[in-house]
């Protein structure tokens, strides 16, 4: 019996098998915790609206038209907030592409005071204006008989 030789081949992903990828990164990165989620409601946000999804210790305000996280708070424990994200200034790049240009983060202490307010600018905006050509390649195994 003969052993199987290994050989790589280099081939670009197919626009589905980017799609895919893609997809399956924004899950990845809009809900990183492997914890159950839990839809608590709707609530509307300066006229969109938006679902109240909570999961762990994270509760999002979600726009489902806009496929975009409007609000994020952490807890500490179930009744104490610990920061606060609100996502504003909403402008699409690209025709496609939804993203807040003004973030409003806010920390509060133990006894859910604030103690510490930022606003971000976002400016400046690329596209994919960075991501070099080779990560849409792929090795696959091919078994030689």
């Amino acid at each position: 019996m003969e052993a199987f030789k290994t050989e790589y081949l280099k081939r670009r992903l197919s626009s589905y098998e980017k799609n895919n990828l893609f997809s399956y990164l924004e899950d990845l990165l809009a809900m990183p915790n492997n914890t159950l989620m839990t839809l608590d409601g709707t609530e509307f946000i300066n006229g969109t609206l938006t679902y109240i999804i909570t999961q762990g210790n994270s509760k999002y305000w979600i726009s489902p038209e806009k496929c975009l996280v409007l609000r994020k708070e952490i807890y500490r424990d179930s009744n104490t907030l610990q920061k606060s994200l609100e996502y504003k200034n909403i402008k699409e790049f690209e025709g496609k592409i939804a993203l807040p240009t003004l973030v409003f983060e806010k920390h509060f202490n133990a006894t859910n005071k604030l103690v510490e307010e930022y606003r971000k600018d976002i400016r400046n905006v690329k596209i994919n204006g960075s991501m070099p050509e080779d990560i849409f390649y792929v090795e696959e195994e091919k078994y030689i008989g």
